[in-house]
């Protein structure tokens, strides 16, 4: 009966240390679990930002290069000696020798305000 009561009091304290054990082991668990999810969620919400934060940088890439495919064409056009002439006469009424300009006001049409007269 001693050894019986013996057995009995070791299972008794084996089971406490059993119990206390699974306590503490869930414990842990949860937190780990708990600073997983944490971190799950925080790299989550940098993500978003930094997918943002790039369509903005696309964004203005795309206008920084319709700027300077807007500026390379205006280059090719200088280089043009016929544009040059054009720009010449219409803005700063730039005239031909023999050639008199009238300046008719705003007109909606595109043709030149230039007159040509006959020598």
């Amino acid at each position: 009966m001693a050894q019986y009561n013996r057995n009995k009091s070791k299972k008794t304290i084996k089971g406490k240390y059993q119990k206390q054990f699974n306590i503490v082991f869930t414990v842990v668990c949860l937190l780990l679990i708990g600073t997983a999810c944490l971190s799950l969620m925080n790299n989550i919400g940098k993500k978003q930002a930094t997918l943002e934060q790039l369509t903005q940088v696309q964004a203005k890439h795309n206008q920084a290069v319709e700027k300077n495919r807007q500026a390379q064409q205006e280059y090719n056009q200088v280089q043009d000696s016929e544009y040059l002439e054009q720009v010449a006469r219409r803005d700063y009424y730039y005239s031909k020798e023999g050639e008199i300009i009238f300046d008719l006001g705003e007109t909606e049409s595109v043709s030149e305000e230039t007159t040509i007269l006959p020598e």
